[in-house]
């Protein structure tokens, strides 16, 4: 068990403060000290004022004590002003963004196992909820904690001044609030964590949900899923019902010591003949005192709880590597690839980590001998899960090969498993099976030019080449904002193209006009939900535009497959064969020949 939930982490004070700054965090602490003194020791002040009054003899006026009175009340305002003022306005602000950022760039960072790995509610739960515990209840928890501490220690200085006898209880009930401390804040601390932890299976249940509602309609699962629902509902509650019962305990014990000292000052006050107006001043601030004692432990318990969110997104940061490895520094020239040869030597992979078990077992790529040439047009075929995506996932190092064979990769002279990642995702073309886009409401042109570096009249020659100027021009041009629901399946993937083009052609103008212009073109399905007038134009585009590529495609349509010069069969990660998809689809026993044949059927 991770000890961390019981007794905590010290370290995530730290982490939180650095999130905010540590000039911010100092000054929080000094004016909560400061609204700590102004406002307990205008009570002193009072006492003073009361025995000067009825002295024979004043030594001040009524205006002179009045006023630092008022003095005393404005800075203990002030003080409380600019203590709220720096965590609710700017800590807020800059912790929420400084940790938001973090964790968006461990995750852009991450590995793909990660992804295979992890619930999407998990990842889910940290971008909502536990920011928005960081946006809301922790900020007010602070405050609440350095109210209620400075308060009482404040408040316990007045009362001193009835009796120092007092003091003798003080060691007492600071062991005694320590051991209330420590078993509610074990306690709640863990309730807080499976509070934050019970809600991810159900953001998972919603998101898939989302994603299928049209099949649950269909096969009539509508009634299994909500009650599903409501189970997770339940469970998700359960902790937050425990979690405020144990809060009662809190207040009832706390309650009790309070009384235990008020009867104890009472006694002292009236046997030892204590001054009155001190006596007064004392119980006056007992009062409040059971108050700010139960604040004490009930605010410092929530900040502890809500530094759960806290937690969770360093222990994400750390528990999450990067995805980038020793070694990754090359950086090839701009025209690079420029040839677009392809080379692979017995290559492996696997979506796991890698260990003496799962590096033979469960390989997602399995002894891959492949040797592409300069401009040529390969397909990848196959059953599914035989391998094809993961092939592409492999020359894009979404997917690492395992470490034996790792240097066996080459593109254009130079080893893969030596180039900078984000480097050579930039220089080779890659069209994904589905289509993504900006959030809803961007412009047409920032969807198709996300890196910004092409003019209006290239976007419009883009996207007159796929067909979809037209469209675009009647429903407002580059300018009109849009979302993902506002093309239809196959336009999507032609605007997906349409980048692709866009992309080609601003590294034609790095690369200069006076060289031979190639590279490399990936496509995963990009054929998969379009009809067959759509998949013409596409072959046509990648026919004409990229003439001059080495084009990689991985595709079941027959039609696609025949317009390209080798087909590569792949079955469990193998090739179990590669040739020209015309003449292996007139051969008997060829294995591209029985997909041909089942997919006539």
């Amino acid at each position: 068990m991770d000890t961390s939930r019981q007794v905590g982490d010290g370290t995530v004070y730290k982490h939180y403060m650095k999130s905010m700054g540590w000039f911010l965090a100092t000054s929080a602490l000094f004016f909560a000290s400061l609204w700590g003194f102004f406002l307990n020791f205008s009570t002193i002040w009072l006492t003073y004022w009361v025995d000067d009054i009825n002295a024979e003899h004043p030594v001040h006026s009524y205006a002179y004590w009045a006023g630092l009175y008022a003095l005393l009340q404005i800075c203990a305002l002030i003080s409380l002003f600019l203590l709220g003022a720096s965590i609710w306005i700017v800590s807020i602000k800059k912790a929420g963004a400084n940790l938001h950022q973090d964790i968006l760039r461990t995750l852009f960072r991450a590995p793909l196992r990660f992804f295979t790995d992890t619930d999407t509610g998990v990842t889910t739960n940290l971008f909502s909820q536990d920011l928005n515990l960081i946006d809301t209840e922790l900020p007010d928890a602070v405050v609440s904690t350095l109210f209620s501490i400075t308060q009482v220690i404040g408040q316990m200085a007045v009362m001193l001044t009835s009796s120092r006898y007092l003091a003798i209880s003080f060691p007492f009930l600071i062991a005694l609030l320590y051991m209330v401390q420590r078993f509610y804040l074990r306690t709640s601390r863990q309730l807080r964590l499976l509070d934050l932890e019970a809600k991810s299976p159900l953001y998972t249940h919603f998101l898939d949900t989302v994603r299928g509602i049209t099949t649950l309609r269909a096969f009539g699962f509508i009634p299994d899923d909500i009650h599903k629902n409501a189970r997770l509902l339940t469970s998700s509650q359960r902790p937050s019902y425990l979690l405020l019962m144990i809060q009662e305990w809190l207040n009832l014990v706390l309650n009790v010591v309070v009384m235990l000292l008020a009867v104890a000052m009472t006694t002292l006050a009236v046997r030892l003949h204590s001054n009155s107006a001190f006596a007064g001043a004392a119980l006056y601030s007992l009062l409040s005192f059971g108050e700010n004692l139960a604040g004490i432990v009930l605010f410092w318990t929530n900040l502890e709880t809500s530094l759960g969110a806290i937690a969770r997104l360093k222990t994400f940061n750390e528990t999450v590597k990067p995805e980038d490895r020793d070694g990754e520094t090359t950086v090839p020239p701009e025209q690079w690839p420029q040839r677009g040869v392809v080379e692979l030597k017995g290559v492996s992979a696997n979506y796991a980590v890698e260990d003496r078990d799962s590096a033979v077992t469960n390989l997602a790529l399995r002894n891959i001998h492949l040797m592409i040439n300069s401009g040529e047009k390969i397909a990848i075929c196959g059953r599914t899960g035989s391998g094809k995506s993961s092939l592409i996932a492999l020359l894009l190092k979404i997917l690492d090969p395992i470490s034996a064979t790792a240097e066996n990769i080459w593109i254009d002279d130079l080893p893969l498993h030596r180039l900078d990642r984000s480097v050579l995702r930039q220089r080779i073309i890659a069209v994904p099976q589905e289509a993504v886009f900006l959030p809803d409401g961007s412009t047409f042109q920032a969807n198709l030019d996300v890196s910004e570096e092409a003019t209006r009249e290239e976007c419009e020659a883009v996207l007159a080449a796929v067909g979809l100027w037209k469209f675009i021009e009647e429903r407002g041009g580059l300018d009109a904002g849009m979302s993902a629901s506002t093309f239809s399946a196959g336009q999507r993937q032609l605007m997906s193209l349409g980048r692709a083009l866009l992309k080609r052609s601003i590294r034609k103008q790095k690369s200069g006009t006076n060289t031979k212009h190639g590279g490399i073109l990936l496509l995963d399905e990009v054929s998969s939900s379009v009809d067959k007038e759509t998949e013409r134009v596409m072959q046509e585009i990648i026919r004409t535009e990229f003439k001059d590529y080495t084009v990689i495609a991985v595709s079941h349509r027959l039609d696609m497959i025949m317009d390209f010069d080798r087909v590569v069969v792949m079955d469990t990660g193998e090739i179990v064969e590669v040739g020209n998809p015309v003449v292996l689809a007139r051969e008997v026993e060829s294995k591209f020949g029985d997909l041909v044949r089942a997919g006539n059927k």
